[in-house]
């Protein structure tokens, strides 16, 4: 072997030194290095993938990281920048990274690629300048729920759920499919549309700003669920019911609340577990539901079950009589049962009886000399 290859070799390993260790023009990528981003084209999605080849005379590539800059101002609501992201190319030199934003917008694609040290270097090779691309993300919002339409004074008020996502522009009512109303509030939830809609149906869409970012062509959801208004329909009700209709009867078909006792009053609330009689403190507790009104204006002084039966005196009949409304009323007293008092007082009239025969028959005898007496 002759020192002839030895020197071609030792010639060629300077001179791609020199290139690769040489600075790049300005936005240009450094010798020997080839970096391309693949066109993505209409991105309708927050989470997309950026592919492309790389590839580098000096040897192998070892990273290729990529990183999604934007290019309008972000709003607080879309959150920080999405971080870059680092992945390792196939053995074809090609590579793909996943990419996901929170908002819509112009963004630009960055990319940047090293190889392992050569020569010996423990410095690894940078493709320099980073290969640039501008893509624009549009995806288009979910379509929102419409909770509720109904009639108004004015025409009609609609109501539907929140606004799911940071970049949302507002919202558009559709009537009949064809009249548009557009609300430019992201953060509404209902709206009062002016008009007399009769029987009309209604359904809406969403809208976000679009690949150009706030304040520029929104772009629109899919049609909402529809909801039918009809001329039939009064404001305050709902189909099938009556405004301000009464509640229906509980099961059983009994009255839903305590009846008022005849003459209006209202009986007084208690609670307790015993019945007050005649002649205790007034203040006793009483039982829930409980009420010294009985039925058809009957009196308190009413005979009730298991009550005293003593009838007051005279003087004391008297002294109401004139006073209290139970004057006059007829009064019920409990039967009691005869239990041994009439068989007990018949024995004792017998026995007078008998006493009262045998005096007078002793009383004849001695009177008359033992001759028969003829009772009268």
């Amino acid at each position: 072997m002759t020192c002839r290859p030895l020197l071609w070799i030792t010639a060629s390993a300077v001179v791609l030194g020199a290139a690769a260790w040489s600075p790049a023009p300005a936005g240009a990528q450094a010798a020997g290095w080839t970096v391309s981003i693949a066109d993505p084209g209409p991105i309708e999605s927050h989470a997309f993938e950026v592919a492309g080849s790389v590839s580098y005379l000096g040897g192998p590539v070892e990273s290729v990281t990529v990183t999604l800059v934007p290019r309008f101002t972000l709003p607080a609501s879309c959150g920080p920048a999405p971080s870059p992201t680092t992945v390792a190319p196939s053995g074809d030199g090609t590579y793909r990274a996943a990419m996901e934003v929170t908002c819509n917008g112009p963004y630009q694609v960055q990319v940047v690629a090293t190889s392992k040290p050569v020569l010996g270097s423990l410095v690894p090779m940078s493709s320099g300048e980073p290969e640039r691309q501008d893509v624009g993300v549009a995806e288009p919002p979910e379509p929102p729920l419409l909770e509720w339409v109904e009639a108004s004074t004015a025409g009609a008020i609609a109501t539907w759920s929140a606004a799911p996502s940071p970049d949302a522009a507002g919202w558009i009512i559709r009537v009949n499919e064809t009249v548009e109303h557009q609300y430019d509030d992201p953060a509404a939830t209902s709206a009062e549309l002016q008009g007399d809609f009769g029987s009309a149906t209604f359904d809406m869409r969403a809208l976000r700003w679009g690949a150009e970012g706030p304040g520029t062509g929104a772009i629109a959801s899919d049609v909402s669920n529809e909801w039918l208004l009809s001329e039939h329909h009064p404001p305050g009700s709902t189909p099938g019911t009556t405004p301000n209709s009464e509640p229906p009867p509980p099961p059983g078909g009994g009255p839903s609340t305590t009846p008022t006792p005849p003459g209006g009053a209202t009986p007084t609330p208690t609670t307790g577990a015993r019945i007050p009689t005649r002649g205790q403190d007034s203040q006793a507790t009483l039982p829930e539901g409980y009420t010294e009104e009985l039925p058809f204006g009957t009196v308190d002084d009413a005979f009730v079950p298991g009550s005293s039966t003593t009838v007051p005196d005279t003087d004391e009949e008297q002294a109401f009589g004139g006073t209290s409304p139970s004057a006059g009323l007829v009064r019920t007293t409990e039967k009691t049962s005869p239990g041994l008092v009439a068989p007990f007082a018949l024995a004792l009239l017998m026995i007078t009886i008998a006493a009262h025969i045998a005096w007078y028959l002793r009383r004849s005898r001695s009177s008359g000399g033992g001759g028969q007496v003829s009772l009268p």
